[in-house]
């Protein structure tokens, strides 16, 4: 079981909102690839015009910067939404964090995942304090 979890925070650091959602079986790239979907949809929802988004995934920093069909398939619809929502960012910088550094996010992941195995499996967005 996979979950994706994402957290923004301010300029201060200040804990600003903090989402997770279940995924199912699925492999380390899509639920990367969720979680970064999952933040730059909130980030153009919220309007937020200077954001910095931070992943563990190399792979995948790479991947949302070519062509989505040049992809694996099981990606490219939503390399292409997240494209799309970062088209409507008036400034944004995408950068690597190393995974010791991105505890908070991947606890959250790990949460939703478990909560699967307790509830069933499902998929939802919604806030949670669990970080």
């Amino acid at each position: 079981m996979a979950g994706a979890g994402w957290i923004c925070r301010n300029e201060h650091g200040t804990l600003i909102m903090a989402m997770e959602t279940p995924l199912g079986k699925t492999t380390a790239i899509v639920a990367d690839t969720w979680a970064l979907l999952l933040a730059v949809r909130m980030a153009a929802i919220k309007e937020w015009n200077t954001i910095q988004f931070e992943s563990d995934s190399t792979t995948l920093l790479t991947l949302v910067s070519k062509d989505p069909s040049e992809a694996p398939w099981i990606i490219r619809t939503l390399l292409q939404e997240i494209q799309q929502h970062l088209r409507l960012l008036q400034t944004y910088v995408i950068t690597h964090t190393y995974r010791e550094a991105n505890q908070a996010a991947d606890g959250l992941a790990d949460f939703a995942a478990k909560k699967q195995l307790q509830h069933g499996i499902g998929i939802s967005n919604r806030t949670s304090t669990h970080i």
